[in-house]
Order: C-alpha cells, then structure tokens, then sequence
C-alpha cells in the first residue's frame, strides 16, 4: 500500500534546498540536512520521501535527477524509506524516471539531463533488484523490471528501451541461477550433517573426559602445596 503520508514544511524545504543547489551531484551540505532529519524517526522518514516523490515529478529533468541521486542515497540506509518507495516502484515510479522507456510520457528537458535521469533510473532499478529483489517484500522490484521489458517489446518502443529488454532478459537469469546454488549447497549441508554432527559429539565428549581427568590432578597438586606447607611448619 503506498504511504498516505505528506511532505512536512520542513521535509519539503530541504529537499528543495538539495534540488535548488543544482549541480551533477547532490550538495553534500543539503545531502547531510536531509539525512540529519530523516534519522530521527519513521515519521520524519516519510515525510522526506514525499518531498522527492514531489521533485520526481518535477518539470525539469535535473530536478527529477537530483531527486532520482536523493533515492540512492537513501535507499540503503532506510528500511522505511524502502518501502514507501517500493509501494509505488511500479508503474509510477518507473514512468516518472524512465519516461518513454516505460511506455509513459516523454521526460521533460533538457535533453542531456533527461537522459542522464532514464539511464540512472535504470541502473538503480537493476541494483536494488540484485540486493533486495529476493527479500520478502521486494516482489515489486521484479514487477518494475518486467514492466520496462513488457515496454520496450510492444510497437514503437524507442531502440533505447528495445537494448534494455536485451540486456534485462540476460541479467533476469541470474537470481534463480543463485537460488538453485543455495538449494544445492543446503543438500549438501543436508547430506552431510548427521556425519559432521556425530563427529562433534564425539568431540564434545572426548573434551569432557579430559577434563574430569584433569580436575582430580589440579586437586592433588593443591592438597600436595598445602600438606607441604603443614610439613613445613612443623618443622620450624
């Protein structure tokens, strides 16, 4: 379900402060403010990503780039942040970023920074399904993926969106490569368990005979200090 929360004056203030600074990169001081006041809680969490969904649709396509960096920077330090992007990845989020790529409308200009903000939001899309798309909840990663391919193979798809399908369809083989590895290395563990588990049994065991050998001994020495102490008096 996507978040029903709204960008506070304060959220929404920094974020325009970051987008405003301009530049090929987020301000590194705007950047901090933004991060300052979304680690305080959930709530403030939200609120910022509402403010950037509000830039993601900007009329100017360095905002939406600066605000697509914003996500990057976010996306691996916020759980919450996460998922409110994750409840509205596909459709929206994928139009918003890659325009024409994904059978939306066209981004706005300039050109140079519109192509900027499709290749970047496809390269994310690409590295947040290889890090979370297996995770319980990320199923929609998977959806925005499929949604560019289903895209760029109907009639008219810009060659751009055409070379995506190509790659992503390579790419797609390789989390159930990675499954079917796990599946082989758990019947392997499997397979080998009951083996491994009686050896260290007799291990254990073996350990707790040594060291009952050894208390007895530690004993004697003890008794053995203080009898010759006794002796030692005595004899003075």
């Amino acid at each position: 379900m996507a978040s029903k929360a709204k960008a506070s004056a304060s959220a929404a203030r920094l974020v325009q402060d970051l987008v405003r600074a301009g530049g090929e990169v987020p301000d590194a001081a705007a950047l901090g403010a933004v991060k300052r006041y979304a680690r305080q809680s959930d709530a403030h969490v939200a609120e910022v990503f509402e403010a950037v969904w509000e830039q993601l649709g900007d009329k100017h396509s360095q905002a939406r780039y600066l605000a697509l960096q914003l996500c990057a920077e976010l996306w691996p330090r916020s759980a919450a942040f996460r998922h409110a992007l994750v409840a509205r990845i596909a459709p929206d989020f994928v139009r918003l970023v890659t325009g024409e790529l994904a059978g939306g409308a066209e981004l706005p200009p300039p050109p140079q920074w519109a192509e900027r903000t499709r290749r970047c939001g496809v390269e994310l899309l690409r590295s947040w399904h290889r890090s979370h798309g297996e995770l319980d909840g990320y199923r929609p990663l998977a959806l925005a993926l499929r949604h560019l391919r289903q895209a760029a193979a109907a009639p008219g798809a810009p060659v751009e969106a055409a070379q995506l399908a190509v790659a992503d369809a390579s790419a797609s083989t390789l989390p159930a490569q990675r499954r079917q590895r796990w599946r082989d290395k758990y019947a392997e563990m499997q397979e080998a368990a009951p083996e491994r588990l009686g050896e260290a049994r007799r291990c254990i065991a073996q350990l707790r005979e040594a060291l009952r050998l050894l208390a007895p001994a530690l004993d004697e020495d003890e008794d053995g200090d203080e009898a010759s102490g006794e002796a030692t008096a005595t004899a003075e």
